[in-house]
């Protein structure tokens, strides 16, 4: 098994309640391209239609209207 450093992650994955929040939250985070995010309710549809997970980039998030 290949060893994680915590100091350089793949990917971090934000999963919060709603669209509004994920907004709300992308729009303060530092830019990064290894941040993704995700509403509770997706990250269930997902796991149960897919069994993976599809969270969403933050510059992706960014420029999403809420719900």
């Amino acid at each position: 098994m290949q060893s994680v450093s915590k100091d350089n992650p793949d990917a971090i994955i934000y999963v919060l309640s709603s669209k509004q929040k994920i907004k709300v939250y992308a729009s303060i985070m530092p830019k990064w391209h290894k941040l993704f995010f995700i509403s509770i309710d997706e990250l269930i549809k997902n796991i149960e239609h897919t069994g993976q997970i599809k969270p969403t980039p933050q510059e992706q998030s960014l420029f999403e209207t809420p719900i």
